[in-house]
């Protein structure tokens, strides 16, 4: 990994502690309050401690690397990968409390996230069993787009929320 792709890392994850702060602000005292904002901050700190704990050097990646996956994995990749997937896990959770907290009252929003945790969990197993043969960057390029883009609307939404006196959540 190199330092772009670090830097990106960790500027996300700073952003992801921000808006777990902004939803502990915005939504406390209704439904999802308390885990919400939790969950998006282990987002965040995981992304910022995957950003820190590089992959090894694997199947080609980066220029020059070795064509498999190395025997024994560095500590540093270990804890790359185990701060992915708990990452992972934390935003598919947030997906379902999020679909629970708008089943009544925006149901193609509770879908939504619903649809998306199960997506995120395909991805994320088909990705991991295609790594073994150097085949999972697409899968796991997947996963990125589907995390980025429902944190991204997750966003967008509840701000609507805050500036809808009438929301129903609440």
């Amino acid at each position: 990994m190199g330092p772009i792709q670090s830097l990106n890392f960790i500027v996300t994850g700073l952003l992801g502690l921000t808006f777990a702060v902004g939803l502990r602000r915005s939504i406390n005292g209704s439904r999802g309050g308390t885990w919400d904002p939790i969950l998006m901050g282990i987002y965040g700190v995981c992304l910022i401690v995957a950003g820190i704990a590089h992959p090894d050097p694997h199947h080609g990646f980066p220029a020059n690397a070795p064509a498999g996956l190395p025997a024994a994995p560095t500590a540093g990749a270990g804890i790359h990968s185990l701060a992915f997937s708990l990452l992972a896990i934390a935003i598919v959770a947030n997906g379902l409390v999020f679909a629970r907290r708008y089943w009544a009252s925006r149901r193609p929003w509770a879908i939504y996230s619903m649809a998306n945790s199960v997506v995120i969990l395909a991805l994320v197993s088909i990705g991991s069993a295609l790594l073994i043969n150097g085949q999972g960057g697409l899968p796991l390029l997947g996963v990125a787009v589907a995390i980025s883009s429902w944190v991204s609307v997750l966003a967008g939404r509840t701000l609507n929320d805050a500036s809808d006196p009438l929301v129903p959540d609440r």
